[in-house]
Parts: C-alpha cells; structure tokens; sequence
C-alpha cells in the first residue's frame, strides 16, 4: 500500500480477463456518411438480454455484453432519427494466433495401445453396428411437444393471434401483416407508423420476450422472419401495466383502467434468414461464449437386475472429473464403476497446484481376477 500511494506501480504480469464486446457502425443507408448518436438495440432472445449502445460523432458504437452461453444469438437493430434507412456493420473478431505445428516420429507399436482400440471398436460395434430388423407396422404416440414459437406471456386461454397462413405468407413483411389483422392496425403519429388495438391506442410492443423502449418502430422489423405475432387484453396485459405503468396518467394513480394497455407480442423466427433487401439496419451475430457445464457420464450398477445385464460394458474411458478438490491433509476420495473387460487401468492425475505449479502423475491400477466357473456374466460391475 505505501508504495501505490508513493505512486511506484506494478503492471501485472499475467492476461486480465474483459467481458466481450460487440462493436461496428451506423450509417446511412443511401448517403454512406457515418451517423453520429444513432441507436443501436442489442437483443438476446435465449436469455433475455436487451441493451442498448449509442454511437459516438464518427458512427462507431461498443456495446459490452454480459456473460453468455456458446452459440447465443445477438439480434442488432440501428436506427437513426434523421435518416431512416441505415446500414450496420460489426467489426471482425481478431484471428486466432496459428499454432506451431510440431512433427514427432512414429512411436512403437504398442500392445497395450492396441488392445485399447480392439475394445473401443468393439463398443462401438455393439452401440452403432449395422443391424437389420423386420417390424410389423407400429403407431408411435407422444405428447405434443411446446410450442417454441410462442412467448413466455402468451396466453392459453386468448384467440388474438396472427392466423399462421398470414405469418407464412407475410414472413418478413410484418407491416402488411398487422395491417391484415382484424386486431391490430397501422396508423402514423408524427411520421411514424405506429400498431394500434382497434380502439385506437397505441400497443406496447414484446419481441423475444423483451419489452421494447418508447422508441422502438414497427418499421424496424421490416426484414425479419416472424414466427408468431399475438395480442394481449386485459387481464392478460395487466403484468406488463402493473410493473411498467404504460398508458395514459401518471405513474402515482391508482386507476388500472389507465395504466393497462394491450400488448403485442412478437416472436422472431431464429432459424430462418432475414430478407436482405430490407435488413440492412439488422445483424445477427453469434460471439464466442462460455461452454455450458456437461457432467461425464458414468453407468451406474446399484441393483441386482443393472449388475446382471447381459450387454456387456466395454468402456475405454472409465471415469473423469476436472474439478477434484483435496482436503487440507491432501487426499481426494472418487469412486467409479468399473468396466467389464478384465484388463488393467491406467490413471492420470493432472492439476495445479494454489501457487500455480502444474503437477502431473501417471500409475496403473491392476487387472482384477478371472471370473469363477458358474458365475454371473459380469459380477464384477462394483463400485471402486
């Protein structure tokens, strides 16, 4: 501390991680100049993400994004004041650095090598070998899986949706398909179209389960694949005008009537392409995220019936598990089931160390006995 205040500093020696970012620029669609304080929206429909970055006087804009999950799909909207039709670019990811390439020559044959793939062959042959069965005709029953097209809020009970033969037809052209139905209607308000109920009041507009700024136009879906579109009534809308206080009156009153208004709900296609020919103000990008957790899987043999199964185990990976945690004295307890082959098991023990050593071991667990006559055709399926 006496030396941070002396103002003697020490540059860390090691990378500083940074959450990611997502940067680019706006302009103009026909002018190509930049525009300075453009809007551009930033949505995440897999885990409800919106933001929202404004450009700087040259038309750059940087958005920083929370942590994420691989394969998230980011949905950017630009828009711009003056000039209506705009044009989004993102910067390109820095390549990744090439990895030098080293040559080693062949190793020997190895025996233990060997018997390692004739095993893992033969578990392959008994999972994915080619078999050849003749089957009466079956009639295979399930639920009906959910609708993934659908909102969070949509409602099971409500009619008040987008007939899908005009959401097929009118797939990228929202404008012409909300002016077609009978629930919503396309109206300007100071230039700007704007979705009405039939009652005439402006619609607070949900697209991917996230609740769009005031300053949000229909126009800016122009382009994008819809799925499925649906209006909300009260009381269904009554979540949004509870916690939001949309609609006419100030925030303070207590008359409901003038805090609900009915809501549209929009949900985009994500597997579909957007129509290029009016998408330029949209992007969709897929940034390098966090691997999700998966947990290797290990067959387990508690009962009797699972001990005496007749399909043989024939594993060449037995057990693994990257977070092992020692006690203060230094030891670690794990348990597995083994596999049925009767060879023995080679055990390698990676890690580092609370001072950043990295330690490696190798050893090798013995072969167990041969089975007894009469036995069981696996008895040894045990935990070890």
């Amino acid at each position: 501390m006496p030396s941070v205040v002396q103002g003697v500093m020490e540059a860390p020696n090691a990378y500083l991680e940074v959450r990611q970012e997502l940067t680019g620029s706006i302009k103009g669609l026909f002018t190509g100049k930049p525009i300075p304080n453009g809007s551009v929206l930033v949505l995440a429909k897999d885990f409800d993400f919106i933001g929202e970055a404004t450009a700087d006087s040259l038309g750059r804009f940087r958005m920083t994004l929370p942590d994420f999950p691989d394969s998230t799909r980011f949905l950017l909207y630009g828009r711009a004041l003056r000039d209506r039709r705009v044009e989004l670019s993102l910067d390109a990811d820095d390549p990744l650095p090439l990895a030098d390439a080293v040559f080693s020559p062949l190793p020997k044959r190895d025996v233990q090598f060997d018997q390692y793939m004739s095993k893992a062959d033969q578990q392959f042959t008994n999972e994915y070998g080619l078999r050849t069965y003749d089957l009466r005709a079956a009639i295979v029953s399930a639920d009906k899986p959910k609708d993934k097209g659908s909102s969070i809020y949509s409602s099971t009970i409500s009619d008040r949706y987008v007939p899908q033969n005009l959401v097929d037809q009118f797939k990228t052209d929202i404008i012409r398909m909300l002016g077609l139905f009978y629930g919503t209607r396309i109206e300007y308000e100071q230039g700007e179209r704007i979705v009405t109920g039939p009652d005439g009041k402006r619609l607070l507009i949900v697209l991917d389960n996230n609740i769009m700024p005031e300053w949000f136009s229909i126009n800016d879906l122009q382009g994008v694949p819809i799925k499925r579109v649906e209006v909300l009534k009260e009381p269904e809308s009554f979540i949004f005008g509870l916690r939001l206080g949309f609609g006419e009156g100030s925030g303070d009153e207590l008359d409901l009537n003038k805090k609900i208004r009915d809501v549209l709900l929009i949900t985009t296609d994500q597997d579909a392409e957007p129509d290029q020919a009016h998408s330029f103000h949209l992007l969709t990008t897929m940034p390098k995220g966090y691997k999700k957790s998966v947990e290797f899987y290990s067959p387990k043999y508690e009962t009797q019936e699972q001990r005496a199964n007749p399909k043989p185990d024939l594993r060449t990976t037995i057990f693994w598990k990257p977070d092992v945690q020692l006690t203060e004295e230094g030891t670690a307890h794990i348990e597995f089931y083994s596999a049925d082959s009767n060879s023995a098991y080679t055990i390698q023990l990676e890690g580092i160390t609370s001072d950043g050593v990295v330690i490696r071991q190798t050893a090798q667990m013995p072969s167990r006995s041969p089975l007894p006559t009469g036995a069981l055709p696996y008895p040894d399926r045990q935990s070890r």
